[in-house]
């Protein structure tokens, strides 16, 4: 009965409601005195009607992700970059310790360009 209700909700789906209004019911009468007296009373009148509720996406979602949860995942995990082989570490280490040297003499030497003095690029074991 659950399912079948969540089912529902996740579609849509159309019910007969009723709405009242109140009306007003005018009666005229002459009283002993010759009198004219209007009588007004409140009367409901009922109107039945096709009304459609829509798909909820909550219910949309839940039940999807009840029926494939593989696929239809409520939290996305990201993916995680390839693992560095050790070798290309090792090699980053040394490059920023040279990197970090030059800058430390160049501060000592006055703060010329130490453009020139940089070592050449690494090659990293997964770029072309």
């Amino acid at each position: 009965m659950v399912e079948a209700s969540l089912i529902q909700r996740a579609m849509g789906y159309s019910v007969t409601a009723t709405k009242v209004f109140m009306a007003t019911d005018e009666t005229e009468t002459i009283n002993k005195r010759g009198q004219r007296v209007i009588t007004r009373r409140k009367i409901p009148l009922y109107a039945p009607f096709e009304e459609h509720i829509p798909a909820e996406v909550g219910a949309i979602a839940l039940y999807l992700h009840n029926r494939d949860p593989n696929r239809w995942k409520r939290k996305i995990e990201p993916e995680l970059p390839p693992a560095v082989p050790p070798e290309v570490q090792v090699e980053r280490q040394q490059t920023l310790k040279a990197l970090l040297k030059l800058v430390e003499d160049n501060a000592k030497a006055g703060g010329k360009p130490i453009f020139s003095k940089l070592p050449a690029p690494v090659k990293l074991g997964g770029d072309s």
